[in-house]
Order: structure tokens, then C-alpha cells, then sequence
């Protein structure tokens, strides 16, 4: 091994380079930005509606971005592979309102949920058959389902909540 290979294998090892460089992503521009957003809009409303730091409006606030990671992290596999998926909000939407109708006309939530994941299944099947069997571009087939979803969810609620529904249930807490 030369000299200079030699100092190459120790600097790419040496465990505080790589700190540095964790560091620096954080706080590259794009990610220093967001974050300081986020904190300078926390503290203006927290400033005037007091109510807002409160830890349980905070743990509230926690509980139910819960969903949109969940969502985020989907989507990251499409963007590894260089896709995007625009329909996953109005899928999730619709899925949603699937079960709390059932639920509402007295289905179990169990039952009403499982239906729900069936629905979002065939929704992401639609968009898989039309990407790949169709060649439909993947925007432009995600696109026309995000349409599809938004105006099912819209049909079945007349534009309405959907309430009453069974919060009691182990379903709901769990």
C-alpha cells in the first residue's frame, strides 16, 4: 500500500471526520433552513396562542404527524428509484373514508379497517398495472388516480364528515 493510500484508508476511518461530515449535512443550507423555519414558527405561535406549547397540545401535534411519516417514509423508496407517487394523499384519504363509512353503518373497525388497506392495495395496484402494463407515465398515471381518489372520497361523503363512529373501540387506541 503507498503512502498515499495509506492516508486515505485512515482518513476515510477516522471516526470524528465522519461527525464532521454528519454535521455538515445537518446543517447544510437546505436543512439549516427548514429547521430554523420550523423553530422561528413555533415560537411565533407559541408567543400568541399560548395554549400552543402546552405539552399536550405539543404531544397532540406529535401523535398525529405519526401518518405523515409513515407516508414519508413510503415514499422514499419511490425516490431512491427515481419515481414519484402523487396519489398517495388522496389513497390515504379515500381508504379512510371507506372504513369510517363501514364503520358507521355498523361494521366492526377491525373489519371496516382491513377493508380500508384492501382499498388502498388496489389503489397502488391500479397505478402499478397503468405504469407498467400501460407504459402510462408514472406522473402522469398518479396524477389521474389522485383525480379518481379525491372524487370517490367526495362521492361517497356528499362532501360531509363522516362521524359517530365507534371511538371506543380497542381499534381506535390501538
Amino acid at each position: 500500500m503507498s503512502a498515499h493510500e495509506n492516508a486515505q484508508a485512515v482518513t476515510a476511518s477516522d471516526p470524528m471526520r465522519r461527525v464532521n461530515e454528519l454535521v455538515g449535512r445537518l446543517t447544510g443550507a437546505d436543512s439549516a433552513s427548514v429547521l430554523a423555519a420550523t423553530v422561528v414558527l413555533v415560537v411565533v405561535v407559541g408567543l400568541f396562542h399560548h395554549s400552543f406549547l402546552d405539552r399536550a397540545n405539543l404531544l397532540s401535534i406529535l401523535q398525529q404527524s405519526v401518518y405523515i411519516g409513515i407516508l414519508a417514509a413510503g415514499m422514499s423508496f419511490l425516490l431512491a428509484m427515481r419515481e414519484l407517487d402523487l396519489s398517495v394523499g388522496s389513497n390515504f384519504g379515500l381508504s379512510l373514508i371507506v372504513s369510517a363509512l363501514l364503520m358507521q353503518h355498523g361494521w366492526t373497525p377491525w373489519l371496516a379497517g382491513l377493508v380500508a388497506v384492501l382499498v388502498g392495495g388496489s389503489f397502488g395496484f391500479v397505478n402499478a398495472l397503468a405504469v407498467q402494463v400501460f407504459r402510462i407515465p408514472t406522473i402522469v398515471a398518479t396524477l389521474a388516480t389522485l383525480s379518481m381518489g379525491r372524487g370517490l372520497a367526495l362521492a361517497l361523503t356528499s362532501g360531509q364528515q363522516v362521524v359517530d363512529l365507534p371511538a371506543g373501540s380497542s381499534f381506535f387506541t390501538f
